[in-house]
């Protein structure tokens, strides 16, 4: 039996195997594969084996989307791996959503200080921070019209 080396449909090789004395089995040849070197995969060109790089399961991005490398290969042109930075509009629709989420944290905590107001219970401690929350709502909801506008 004489040994083989394997390659898939696209011709990357995928291992040795034996021919067990019937001749050369589909995708394989009898010319060894090459050592696998760090960022190379042999593939078989038909007449002999050429190093390919190989990148599959990197991710970066490329033009600016973000992108994961399946396939062997070199990098996809425009590729980065730098996250691309974000457009005013980005920037501006982040902040609208941090604003909302901070309105409503201060919605929550101000419920306490109201109903103990509300319940005449209330103390000078609880409308103090009542008071401060209000401001600081005040202020967000500002800012929130002025990127709305």
């Amino acid at each position: 039996m004489k040994k083989v080396y394997a390659f898939d449909k696209k011709g990357f090789f995928i291992g040795e195997d034996s021919d067990y004395g019937t001749g050369l089995p589909n995708n394989s040849t009898y010319i060894a594969a090459p050592a696998l070197q760090e960022g190379f995969v042999p593939k078989w060109d038909g007449s002999a084996w050429v190093q390919t790089e190989t990148h599959i399961g990197e991710t970066g991005y490329v033009d600016g989307v973000s992108f994961e490398i399946k396939e062997h290969g070199a990098y996809p042109a425009n590729w980065s791996t730098e996250a691309p930075e974000p457009t005013a509009a980005e920037i501006k629709e982040k902040r609208i959503q941090e604003i909302s989420q901070e309105l409503d944290a201060i919605d929550r905590k101000s419920i306490r200080s109201e109903r103990s107001i509300q319940l005449g219970k209330g103390t000078a401690a609880d409308t103090k921070k009542l008071q401060d929350l209000d401001d600081e709502a005040t202020v967000l909801r500002a800012e929130l019209q002025g990127l709305s506008a």
